[in-house]
């Protein structure tokens, strides 16, 4: 739909409010009267003779009640996916973890993985109370990948290092303290004395998706229509993730991916399969974080 306005003598100023004709069902109102529904205003200011083409952007129409577009969504809820049958959790295995249903609309940013598991003595088997360092969990993993439809989206070698780096550049004093739960030391005293502590050596973590793959830090967007696959690669030695006088092994009994899922309205649905049903392009945009290593 589109509009030419042509502009005569010294006229300079266009201002339109325009209704185009549209069907609607159900509790809307669009027109004149009370319940004005202004689809579309904008001044605009030109030079005398030039003459202007005003194209209307998407527009989402909300019933006469709805202020704002949270008031779209109905619920939402945690939801949990664990590795798929037959993965091992063991030294150096690779574990995949991955989301089919596309019809969920997805808040990954918001997501995290709960990793529970022990640390034992590998000498005699006995629990161990205290020994993981600084954002221990991220350095039992070598690579931490994740894929949308099939294609890599982002990357990362050593999370544990990655992560801690970036964490000093970027996270604030009140956030390091809110990732305590994530095995970070909330007091950011890293003298080599203090660790996470654990409980007759068994631990329970968990770690916002964010702090691993920056690309959950900058791309906020809520996701649907798309299948989604997280891969974490094993660390085949627990060396860099605990400081011991005795030699330590780690066993990870459980993890999973904790996933915000929102559920819509009936009227949101209905345009958000518009959309897809229009095969509407979406870009994903993020930053790109490249580490260059000189020697």
């Amino acid at each position: 739909m589109s509009y030419i306005f042509s502009l005569k003598g010294n006229q300079s100023e266009i201002k339109q409010d325009f209704f185009p004709t549209i069907q609607l069902d159900g509790n809307y109102s669009c027109g004149m009267g009370e319940k004005l529904a202004i689809l579309h205003e904008s001044p605009i200011m030109v030079d005398t003779g030039f003459h202007i083409v005003d194209i209307p952007n998407e527009i989402i129409y909300l019933p006469v009640n709805t202020r704002e577009i949270s008031q779209l969504i109905t619920s939402k809820e945690l939801i949990s996916y664990e590795p798929f049958s037959g993965s091992s959790l063991s030294h150096g295995s690779s574990i995949r973890i991955g989301i089919q249903n596309k019809d969920a609309i997805l808040s990954l940013s918001e997501s995290d993985l709960l990793i529970q598991g022990t640390i034992k003595k590998v000498d005699d088997g006995s629990a161990v109370i205290s020994a993981l360092i600084n954002n221990g969990i991220a350095h039992l993993f070598e690579v931490v990948s994740y894929k949308m439809n099939e294609q890599v989206i982002f990357t990362v070698y050593n999370p544990g290092v990655a992560s801690t780096l970036n964490g000093f550049a970027v996270l604030s004093s009140d956030q390091v303290k809110g990732l305590s739960n994530a095995s970070w030391i909330s007091d950011g005293q890293l003298d080599g004395t203090k660790f996470n502590l654990t409980k007759d050596g068994n631990f329970l973590f968990t770690v916002p998706l964010s702090l691993l793959l920056p690309f959950f830090a900058t791309y906020k967007k809520d996701i649907t229509n798309s299948r989604h696959e997280l891969s974490l690669t094993r660390s085949r030695t627990d060396e860099n993730a605990v400081k011991s006088a005795s030699k330590l092994n780690i066993d990870i009994t459980k993890i999973e991916w904790r996933v915000p899922t929102i559920h819509l309205n009936d009227v949101a649905r209905l345009h958000m399969l518009d959309l897809i049903k229009r095969n509407v392009t979406i870009n994903v945009a993020f930053q790109q974080h490249i580490s260059i290593h000189g020697w």
